[in-house]
C-alpha cells in the first residue's frame, strides 16, 4: 500500500474518531444524570428501597424526561456508612459526571458525603437526614425533613399539654433516636415534666428493657422507633405483653399500616404524633405507591419527600435551561414550592422552613386523624 493511501486511511480514522467524540458529547448533553446514594443494603436498606421506589414513581410520572432530555438514574449503596457514602459520591461525580445527588437517609453519611459534593458544587438533596449539624455544612445541600429539634420539640410540647408529667422512654439504638431522645427530654423537662428513665434497645430481648422501665412509676411510655426489631409496632407488642395497663405514646411512623400490623393489636387506642401525609397530593401519592408496589410504605413521609426532590430538580432545571448547579441552587433557595409536602420554602441554611404534622389515634387497626394538620413554620 503506497504512502498516499496510508495517509488517507489515517485521515479517515481521525475524522471518524472526531465525529464519534462529537456524537458522544451530543448524546451526553441530551442526558440528565441524577445520582442516588443511600442504604441499598444493611440494616437501613428498607429506607433506601423506599426512596428508590419513590424516585422511580416520580420519574415515571414525568416519563423519565426533564426539559426534553432523558433522565438517567444512577444508584450507589452507602450502607449508611460514612466511608461508603464518600466513595459513592466521589464515583458519581468523577466517573459519572453527576451534578445532582439524592440521599442519604442517614445523617452521618450525609454529612460525610457533603465534604465531596460541596467542593464540586454538586447539589445534594436529602429527604430524611435530620441531624441539626447538617444546617451548617454547605451551600449546595437542601433537606426536606425537619431537623430533630424542629420535630421533637413540638412532640414534647404536645404530650406535656395532654397532661403527661412523669413518663419513660424506650428507643432504638441509633444516632437518630438518641438525638431525638435528648431533644425531647430537654424540652419536656423545661416545661415541667419528668422523664423517669430511658431504655435503649441494644439486643432482641426488648422485654428486659420493659421490665427495667416497669420499676418506675411511669404514667406512660413514649416509643421512639426505627425499623425491623425496633419498629414501633414490635416494641408496642412487647410492652403490652408485659405491662398491659400502661399507656403507650408514639411518634412517626407508628401510624403506618406496617407498624399497626406488627403490633398485633397493641397499638389500639394509642396516640401518635407524626408527620402529616395528608397535605396536598400526599394521600394520592401514598395510594399510588401502594398500588404500584403492592405494599405499605415503611415511612409514608419518605415517599413524599423523595417525590418532591425530583420535582424540585425538574423545576430548577427547566428554569435554568441547563444543568447549572449555581443557578439551580439560587432557584431552589428563592422559590416557594407547592408540592406533595405542602407549601414550603428553604431557609438560608437549606432547611425546609414549613412542615406539617398531625396527630393520629389507632382505632380498629386503622390510623384515624384526630388533628389533621399542624403547620409548623420556623
Amino acid at each position: 500500500m503506497n504512502k498516499k493511501y496510508i495517509f488517507i486511511l489515517f485521515l479517515l480514522i481521525i475524522i471518524l474518531g472526531f465525529l464519534f467524540f462529537i456524537m458522544q458529547n451530543k448524546n451526553n448533553n441530551q442526558i440528565i444524570k441524577i445520582g442516588y446514594v443511600g442504604p441499598l443494603s444493611g440494616s437501613a436498606s428498607e429506607f433506601g428501597k423506599l426512596e428508590v421506589d419513590s424516585i422511580k414513581l416520580a420519574l415515571e410520572d414525568i416519563n423519565y424526561t426533564i426539559d426534553g432530555k432523558q433522565v438517567q438514574l444512577i444508584l450507589e449503596d452507602s450502607k449508611c456508612e460514612s466511608k461508603d457514602a464518600i466513595n459513592a459520591a466521589t464515583k458519581l461525580i468523577n466517573l459519572n459526571n453527576v451534578k445532582m445527588i439524592l440521599g442519604d437517609v442517614c445523617s452521618a453519611s450525609t454529612i460525610a458525603m457533603a465534604s465531596v459534593t460541596e467542593k464540586n458544587n454538586v447539589l445534594l438533596l436529602t429527604g430524611a437526614a435530620s441531624d441539626p449539624q447538617i444546617s451548617d455544612i454547605g451551600e449546595y445541600i437542601f433537606r426536606l425533613t425537619p431537623k430533630d429539634d424542629d420535630f421533637y420539640v413540638p412532640v414534647a410540647e404536645y404530650y406535656f399539654n395532654q397532661g403527661y408529667r412523669n413518663i419513660s422512654l424506650i428507643i432504638a439504638n441509633s444516632e437518630y433516636c438518641i438525638s431525638a431522645k435528648e431533644i425531647f427530654i430537654k424540652k419536656f423537662e423545661e416545661l415541667g415534666g419528668k422523664v423517669l428513665t430511658t431504655e435503649i434497645i441494644t439486643d432482641k430481648d426488648i422485654k428486659t428493657n420493659i421490665l427495667k422501665i416497669k420499676q418506675f412509676n411511669s404514667e406512660a411510655i413514649l416509643i421512639i422507633p426505627q425499623t425491623g426489631m425496633t419498629s414501633g409496632g414490635i416494641i408496642a407488642k412487647n410492652i403490652k405483653e408485659i405491662w398491659p395497663e400502661i399507656t403507650i405514646l408514639g411518634v412517626y411512623p407508628m401510624e403506618s399500616e406496617n407498624d399497626i400490623f406488627l403490633s398485633k393489636g397493641a397499638l389500639e387506642d394509642v396516640i401518635i404524633y407524626s408527620m402529616a401525609s395528608t397535605v396536598k397530593n400526599g394521600n394520592y401519592l401514598i395510594e399510588k405507591y401502594k398500588i404500584k408496589y403492592n405494599k405499605e410504605p415503611v415511612i409514608p413521609y419518605g415517599v413524599l419527600a423523595t417525590y418532591d426532590r425530583i420535582m424540585i430538580l425538574k423545576e430548577s432545571i427547566e428554569n435554568c435551561k441547563e444543568i447549572d448547579t449555581l443557578c439551580m441552587k439560587e432557584y431552589i433557595t428563592n422559590t416557594a414550592f407547592n408540592l406533595s409536602l405542602g407549601e414550603y420554602s428553604f431557609d438560608e441554611k437549606g432547611d425546609i422552613d414549613t412542615f406539617y404534622t398531625a396527630v393520629f389515634k389507632i382505632k380498629n387497626n386503622k390510623a384515624i386523624s384526630i388533628i389533621d394538620e399542624i403547620i409548623i413554620k420556623k
